[in-house]
Protein backbone atom coordinates (compact mmCIF):
# COMPACT_ATOMS: atom_id res chain seq x y z
CA UNK A 1 0.00 0.00 0.00
CA UNK A 2 1.67 3.95 -1.05
CA UNK A 3 2.33 5.57 2.24
CA UNK A 4 -0.08 8.10 1.40
CA UNK A 5 -2.86 5.74 1.62
CA UNK A 6 -1.64 4.33 4.72
CA UNK A 7 -1.41 7.99 6.28
CA UNK A 8 -5.12 8.70 5.01
CA UNK A 9 -6.51 5.12 6.86
CA UNK A 10 -4.63 6.21 9.94
CA UNK A 11 -6.22 9.67 9.85
CA UNK A 12 -9.66 7.85 9.33
CA UNK A 13 -9.03 5.36 11.79
CA UNK A 14 -8.67 8.09 14.64
CA UNK A 15 -11.73 10.44 13.40
CA UNK A 16 -13.89 6.89 14.18
CA UNK A 17 -14.84 6.94 17.85
CA UNK A 18 -17.57 5.44 20.21
CA UNK A 19 -19.79 7.51 18.96
CA UNK A 20 -18.08 9.91 16.57
CA UNK A 21 -16.95 11.97 19.04
CA UNK A 22 -16.15 14.70 16.00
CA UNK A 23 -18.84 14.12 14.01
CA UNK A 24 -17.85 11.66 11.89
CA UNK A 25 -20.98 9.26 10.43
CA UNK A 26 -20.70 5.70 10.02
CA UNK A 27 -21.57 6.18 5.93
CA UNK A 28 -18.95 8.75 5.39
CA UNK A 29 -16.01 6.88 7.32
CA UNK A 30 -17.00 3.76 5.00
CA UNK A 31 -17.09 5.58 1.95
CA UNK A 32 -13.85 7.56 2.35
CA UNK A 33 -12.24 3.93 3.45
CA UNK A 34 -13.25 2.38 0.45
CA UNK A 35 -12.24 5.48 -1.76
CA UNK A 36 -8.42 5.42 -0.78
CA UNK A 37 -8.09 1.17 -0.98
CA UNK A 38 -9.52 1.47 -5.05
CA UNK A 39 -6.68 3.81 -5.28
CA UNK A 40 -3.91 2.55 -2.99
CA UNK A 41 -1.92 0.87 -5.01
CA UNK A 42 -2.02 2.90 -8.25
CA UNK A 43 1.53 3.48 -9.24
CA UNK A 44 1.07 6.75 -10.92
CA UNK A 45 -0.77 8.00 -7.51
CA UNK A 46 2.71 6.64 -5.29
CA UNK A 47 4.37 9.80 -4.71
CA UNK A 48 1.41 11.67 -3.21
CA UNK A 49 2.38 13.61 0.35
CA UNK A 50 -0.01 12.29 3.15
CA UNK A 51 -3.25 14.04 3.17
CA UNK A 52 -4.22 15.74 5.86
CA UNK A 53 -8.03 14.55 6.92
CA UNK A 54 -10.45 15.98 9.35
CA UNK A 55 -13.97 15.67 10.41
CA UNK A 56 -16.31 18.89 9.33
CA UNK A 57 -19.90 19.89 10.22
CA UNK A 58 -22.97 17.39 9.48
CA UNK A 59 -21.32 14.68 10.57
CA UNK A 60 -19.31 14.36 7.21
CA UNK A 61 -15.13 14.00 6.33
CA UNK A 62 -12.57 15.86 4.49
CA UNK A 63 -9.34 14.73 3.04
CA UNK A 64 -6.96 17.11 1.47
CA UNK A 65 -3.59 18.16 0.01
CA UNK A 66 -1.56 20.84 -1.00
CA UNK A 67 1.47 19.81 -3.23
CA UNK A 68 3.75 22.71 -5.76
CA UNK A 69 1.53 25.23 -4.99
CA UNK A 70 -1.91 23.11 -5.85
CA UNK A 71 -4.53 22.23 -3.23
CA UNK A 72 -7.01 19.39 -3.62
CA UNK A 73 -10.13 19.19 -1.16
CA UNK A 74 -12.07 15.64 -1.20
CA UNK A 75 -15.26 15.86 1.06
CA UNK A 76 -17.25 13.25 1.69
CA UNK A 77 -21.07 14.69 1.45
CA UNK A 78 -22.99 12.01 2.32
CA UNK A 79 -22.24 7.92 1.83
CA UNK A 80 -22.51 8.48 -2.07
CA UNK A 81 -21.53 11.76 -3.16
CA UNK A 82 -18.04 13.54 -3.10
CA UNK A 83 -17.52 16.99 -2.98
CA UNK A 84 -14.29 18.21 -4.37
CA UNK A 85 -12.14 21.24 -4.86
CA UNK A 86 -9.25 22.02 -6.43
CA UNK A 87 -6.90 25.26 -6.95
CA UNK A 88 -3.94 26.35 -7.97
CA UNK A 89 -3.30 30.29 -7.61
CA UNK A 90 -6.28 32.23 -7.86
CA UNK A 91 -8.33 29.78 -9.77
CA UNK A 92 -10.71 27.56 -7.55
CA UNK A 93 -13.25 25.03 -9.83
CA UNK A 94 -15.61 22.61 -7.73
CA UNK A 95 -17.46 19.87 -8.57
CA UNK A 96 -19.77 17.02 -7.08
CA UNK A 97 -20.10 13.38 -8.37
CA UNK A 98 -20.23 9.34 -7.28
CA UNK A 99 -18.97 8.35 -4.60
CA UNK A 100 -18.00 5.26 -7.14
CA UNK A 101 -16.35 7.65 -10.01
CA UNK A 102 -12.93 6.56 -9.21
CA UNK A 103 -11.36 7.67 -11.89
CA UNK A 104 -12.30 11.17 -11.54
CA UNK A 105 -10.73 11.32 -8.39
CA UNK A 106 -7.43 9.78 -9.75
CA UNK A 107 -7.57 12.37 -12.32
CA UNK A 108 -7.65 15.41 -9.26
CA UNK A 109 -4.38 13.63 -7.76
CA UNK A 110 -2.59 13.34 -10.77
CA UNK A 111 -3.32 17.11 -11.40
CA UNK A 112 -1.98 17.42 -8.01
CA UNK A 113 0.93 15.42 -8.97
CA UNK A 114 1.80 17.16 -12.25
CA UNK A 115 -0.47 19.71 -13.08
CA UNK A 116 -3.41 21.07 -15.45
CA UNK A 117 -3.77 18.37 -17.78
CA UNK A 118 -5.47 16.06 -15.95
CA UNK A 119 -7.94 17.81 -13.84
CA UNK A 120 -9.64 18.68 -17.08
CA UNK A 121 -10.67 15.60 -16.81
CA UNK A 122 -12.94 15.34 -14.02
CA UNK A 123 -15.92 18.04 -15.64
Amino acid sequence: MARWAEAACFGLLRLRGPEHALGVGDAEWVSARRLIQAMRDIPQLTALPSPFVSPIEGSGLQIEWDLHGRHLEIEFLDARHLGVLWAEGEEIRTAEFLVTHVERVVGLLKWLLRGEADANRVE
